[in-house]
């Protein structure tokens, strides 16, 4: 029903102004993603064991770790686009040592913080 209200919306909008998005379509959109989100949750805790929000939490610290890692290598020209597009194979050892550097020299407050 969330998914067919917001569309519903989104489909008015769009017979409308493109560059104004009401207070409604914004309301409905808040709404549908607490509802995507608790469904995401419900989703991943029935695939994969999740023990708490906090873990939940820090797994998702974790994942943007790696994204961040990821951008950085890419902005300092470690990496390339092309070695990513392509699924090197060495590369998908090297991000997840590279993000453990990097959790611990560069983002020392994030998810990888010894304290």
């Amino acid at each position: 029903r969330s998914i067919e209200e917001v569309r519903n919306i989104i489909r008015d909008q769009a017979l409308r102004d493109l560059n104004l998005y009401t207070e409604k379509m914004k309301d409905s959109l808040k709404h549908f993603d607490v509802l995507f989100a608790e469904f995401e949750l419900s989703y991943v805790s029935a695939m994969v064991p999740v023990k708490s929000p906090k873990e939940y939490y820090v797994q998702q610290e974790v994942i943007v770790l790696f994204c961040e890692t990821v951008e950085r290598a890419l902005r300092l020209g470690y990496l390339t686009q092309d070695m990513i597009d392509d699924y090197e194979p060495a590369l998908m050892f090297t991000i997840p040592r590279l993000a453990i550097v990097c959790g611990l020299v560069v983002y020392s407050e994030g998810p990888l913080n010894l304290d």
